[in-house]
């Protein structure tokens, strides 16, 4: 979650993922936080028929930094990507493998290194 402590005034959105041990459902609530004034929660959506080609706002937005707070909630509980791209340190962490598999091989093999 933001650091607020140096903030005098802020606003924020936070929706909050929650998996049930023997559901295959995940559950979401989503908050508002105003600085001086109480948390409150949203209820179900509610959905209007509009006719075709209708302009219209998002249901709600989040700012970057909400947005990956979500992410990484619905990481903590289990949800990964489909077809995501791994991680930095994960490739980090192949390419020193590799390299120290590559060290052993050639030693092993007596063969100098490129």
């Amino acid at each position: 979650m933001r650091n607020l402590s140096q903030c005098d005034g802020w606003r924020f959105l936070r929706l909050v993922p929650q998996q049930h041990l023997f559901s295959e459902h995940i559950d979401f609530a989503l908050f508002r936080h105003f600085s001086g004034q109480s948390v409150a929660v949203a209820g179900p959506p509610q959905f209007i028929e509009l006719p075709e080609g209708t302009a219209t706002e998002p249901t709600f937005r989040l700012h970057a930094t909400e947005a990956q707070e979500l992410m990484d909630m619905l990481w903590n509980i289990g949800l990964r990507p489909t077809q995501g791209k791994q991680s930095a340190g994960q490739v980090e962490a192949i390419e020193r493998h590799l390299a120290d598999m590559r060290a052993i091989a050639f030693n092993k093999l007596e063969i100098k290194q490129p």
